[in-house]
């Protein structure tokens, strides 16, 4: 996973990992899933996010985000179906500290001569960085580098300033009571069994005052140390090979999430000293001779501006945000994926929504837009197509068709008569007058309103047009008119034709097993005598709500139960 970032200080790290946030935006998180049998198998699946278009996004509006669960091969993993949150935020940098203009910023070395050197690598280096950190040398007693956090001047009240080399979106959150929810690093050594790389964090560098301790180990293994010399979240590494290391805190509990290069290591993992409540100093070092480097510190605060949890359905997450906060048109937001193991990967983002007034005034400049195409849709004097449905014609237009929806392009283009420029009349068969111009004026105009007499026809020509859009519109229709007297209905259309991942379905069958005895016995229900895989699909939802009901009552019954005949009962 990569950090992120907000205003003036998104720029530079975000620039550091773009080619992650800007590509697939790959998302690493190691899962449990669970297959036939009941066996639980481990598996670690890259989230990809489908593109988020940010022109479109308002602070007003909510809108879409896709992610789907594929393999090291990129194969969706179908077996997928983890409980998973997508969360928005705006990310604030307290301080991000590179070390490219071959500067400390606020990092002093100790005076330890004849234990370490330090000095910048412009050779070994983190990525997208050109200048990293290096410690040469160790000392059991002692760290190579430490920094105090600023605090306010209490005599003068003097807000905190920084030197030009540590950046900060916003300096006046050390209050002396710092409490970062992410501290982000890159770290490596050249030796594969040694006590190294220790980044410590704490209220002070004093050995009873530290929140959180990262280090390599002897054993070849990298985590957090523990008490007793334990290692929480131990993690093979390999020398000469730069880790991300990401700790989130909780400050309520005071535990923290160990994370290395995007995947969870361990979360809940005990503060060094449970009394400390803040970060006040950090420090760098190694115990065993050796040489460490460290690159693109980062301490972040986040404000949660909305989070949306979701079930994944066959290796596919489908998620709706918004609306969200209006200052965060100012100082953006990212996306973060989180399941329900504590597992998170790469942000996507930065995301920059337009505020409520501009998307409204693009919103109202866009209809008036789409409004004028809707005017053309059965204009005879423009038109090179014409319809003929129900004995009816519909003038239209081949190239908003095209453009517009794949089924007419494919149409258009093919060999078949339709395809040809001469053929002006197109037969349409299986469909009212009615339905056919509505999904026109979708085609022309964008969002309708579907007729509730419509809706389960223009859901199936949705389908059979592939027009996604005019299916979520028909589906909104038919969520509102469920009842004992058409759910049966409902159902099917949303089993035959609506989308694999829709909400529609399971709406449904929420409704028939609520009020199951009404459903059941109303004349339509026997509809579904044409779909028996829809009413074995009830009744196994059914017995999952019976059974254990049934069970207390088999169970009180035994228990109040006479004695059984040919027994005589006892006086």
């Amino acid at each position: 996973m990569r950090c992120c970032i907000s205003a003036s200080t998104f720029q530079v790290v975000v620039a550091q990992h773009s080619a992650q946030y800007h590509s697939t935006a790959w998302l690493e998180a190691e899962v449990r899933m669970s297959f036939g049998g009941g066996s639980m198998v481990e598996a670690t699946p890259k989230f990809v996010w489908e593109k988020i278009p940010g022109n479109t996004l308002t602070t007003a509006l909510p809108f879409l985000v896709k992610l789907s669960a594929v393999n090291e091969d990129k194969e969706l993993m179908v077996d997928y179906e983890g409980n998973v949150q997508i969360s928005a935020l705006a990310c604030t940098v307290c301080l991000a500290e590179g070390f490219d203009n071959n500067r400390l910023g606020l990092w002093q070395p100790a005076c330890l001569p004849a234990h370490y050197e330090h000095g910048f690598d412009s050779e070994i280096v983190a990525p997208d960085s050109t200048h990293s950190l290096f410690l040469k040398g160790g000392n059991d007693s002692n760290f190579g580098m430490t920094l105090k956090l600023p605090t306010p001047n209490d005599d003068t009240g003097a807000p905190v300033t920084l030197p030009l080399d540590a950046e900060s979106d916003d300096p006046s959150v050390f209050d002396g009571q710092f409490r970062p929810d992410s501290v982000s690093f890159h770290v490596r050594t050249d030796n594969e069994k040694a006590d190294a790389g220790h980044f410590i964090l704490g209220e002070s560098n004093e050995v009873n005052k530290r929140v959180a301790q990262f280090q390599f180990t002897k054993d070849g293994r990298m985590g957090l140390l523990g008490t007793g010399g334990t290692t929480h979240g131990a993690t093979p590494y390999v020398p000469n090979r730069w880790y991300r290391v990401e700790l989130r805190f909780d400050w309520t509990k005071r535990e923290v999430a160990f994370y290395v290069d995007g995947a969870l290591q361990q979360r809940q993992i005990p503060f060094r000293r449970p009394t400390s409540s803040f970060i006040g100093a950090c420090a760098l070092g190694n115990r065993d001779k050796c040489t460490t480097w460290f690159d693109s510190i980062v301490f972040v605060k986040e404000t949660l501006l909305f989070h949306n949890a979701v079930v994944a359905q066959g290796g596919y997450i489908e998620a709706w945000v918004g609306p969200l906060r209006e200052e965060s048109a100012k100082m953006g937001f990212v996306l973060r994926v989180e399941d329900s193991a504590g597992n998170v990967g790469d942000v996507l983002g930065p995301l920059w929504p337009l505020t409520r007034v501009e998307g409204a005034q693009r919103a109202a400049i866009n209809n008036a837009a789409l409004a004028d195409f809707t005017e053309l849709l059965n204009n005879d004097s423009s038109s090179d197509v014409v319809f003929l449905v129900e004995g009816r014609m519909v003038h239209a237009h081949r190239c908003i068709l095209t453009a517009r929806c794949e089924t007419f392009r494919g149409m258009f283009n093919s060999s078949m008569r339709e395809g040809s420029k001469s053929c002006q009349e197109v037969p349409i068969h299986e469909v009212s007058y009615r339905a056919f111009l509505s999904m026109l004026q979708y085609i022309y105009g964008g969002a309708i309103v579907v007729p509730e007499d419509l809706a389960v026809e223009l859901l199936g020509l949705a389908d059979r047009y592939l027009l996604s859009g005019l299916k979520l519109l028909s589906g909104f229709t038919l969520a509102r008119m469920v009842s004992v007297e058409t759910v049966a209905r409902i159902i099917q259309a949303a089993d035959r034709w609506d989308s694999p991942r829709s909400q529609l379905k399971q709406l449904c069958l929420d409704y028939i097993l609520a009020n199951y005895e009404q459903v059941v016995s109303h004349p339509v229900f026997e509809e579904l005598s044409s779909s028996p895989h829809l009413l074995l699909e009830i009744a196994r939802s059914a017995v999952r709500i019976v059974s254990p009901s049934v069970c207390a009552t088999q169970s009180t019954s035994s228990s109040t139960s006479s004695p059984r005949p040919g027994k005589r009962s006892r006086h």
